[in-house]
């Protein structure tokens, strides 16, 4: 297990956040895509063949499959051709039960629970 990223893309005020916030703090789209491109090119150095990326924030998704997307063409076209990488966000292994156990006045909904 690797460390987490503590650092996404900027929030939007849609799914309750936005960098209106005092001390939020943002990635650039590019960056984000670099940094788990590079990320995983290193974990391949290092004889990594099998991944999963866990993400917690819904703006990094498209950035997140764009720099796995940039990594797994390079590492082919390397010769490595066994990566195989899986990406899932966090809510999609949270049971109905827990939600009820977590918030029994009710579940806000995930833009409110992410951010609150």
């Amino acid at each position: 297990m690797a460390p987490p990223i503590a650092y996404g893309y900027k929030s939007q005020p849609r799914t309750g956040g936005g960098n209106h916030f005092p001390g939020t703090t943002s990635l650039d789209g590019r960056t984000l895509v670099n940094l788990i491109r590079d990320i995983l090119r290193e974990f391949v150095r290092h004889g990594v063949r099998r991944v999963m990326i866990m993400d917690s924030h819904y703006e990094n998704e498209m950035f997140l499959i764009e720099g796995i997307d940039l990594a797994l063409r390079e590492l082919h076209a390397g010769g490595v051709d066994d990566m195989k990488i899986v990406k899932v966000r966090y809510f999609e292994f949270v049971s109905e039960a827990t939600l009820k156990t977590v918030f029994p006045g009710g579940f806000p909904g995930w833009p409110l629970e992410h951010a609150g």
